[in-house]
């Protein structure tokens, strides 16, 4: 009884160890600091950045319920001197779209004599509701690293200005001397010419 105890929990273990190995069985995950144990599992059909791809990658997803513009990175300390590449995709996973991607935008530079840094990040917007998958593969590295998602409230578009068009009133010349007044109290201007016999108003 203690072995078949022992061979199911070692068999659960596996199964959750190797849980985001492919796009259907890709680990959930929020926003948070996530540990990638090595990148072993199914490889990514089409790059989201650069040309080629590694033969394995790792599988996560993630499905927000509400709008927000997404940082992914493994640009954080733990990661100095590795090397990561980054897609995003949504769909299905039969049908996978590139949503964003990166390779080698990180600032945090290799401490053993090289200047450049080889970690990823991407900002991108997402949408209640809409599952992201969240690919690194191998070209590069299959080492273990880190990596953190980061929620940010949503950019809001830019307001439409106001637009206005000329109109000419063929009341309005140089008789009379024109100010503009709220003359019925609705909260609009009006227009006013005074002349020395005469008040004209065009109310809105």
């Amino acid at each position: 009884m203690k072995k078949i105890t022992l061979l199911f929990i070692l068999l659960c273990g596996i199964n959750v160890s190797f849980a985001q190995n492919s796009c259907a069985e890709a680990a959930p995950i929020t926003a948070g600091i996530h540990v990638v144990d090595a990148i072993n599992g199914a490889p990514i059909n089409a790059p989201c950045i650069g040309a080629g791809f590694g033969p394995g990658a790792e599988w996560y997803s993630y499905t927000p319920t509400q709008n927000y513009n997404v940082t992914v990175t493994s640009d954080l300390q733990v990661n100095i001197c590795k090397d990561t590449r980054l897609h995003i995709y949504t769909g299905t996973c039969g049908n996978l779209n590139c949503h964003a991607g990166d390779d080698d935008s990180g600032v945090i530079n290799c401490n053993s004599g090289n200047s450049n840094s080889y970690l990823s990040t991407a900002t991108f917007a997402v949408t209640a509701g809409t599952t992201y998958y969240i690919v690194f593969d191998n070209k590069y590295q299959s080492l273990g690293f880190s990596f953190q998602l980061i929620e940010n409230p949503p950019t809001l578009p830019p307001v439409i200005p106001i637009t206005y068009v000329s109109q000419t009133i063929s009341t309005v010349n140089s008789t009379y001397n024109y100010g503009i007044v709220d003359m019925n109290n609705d909260k609009k201007d009006d227009i006013v010419g005074v002349s020395q016999y005469n008040l004209r108003i065009h109310n809105q």
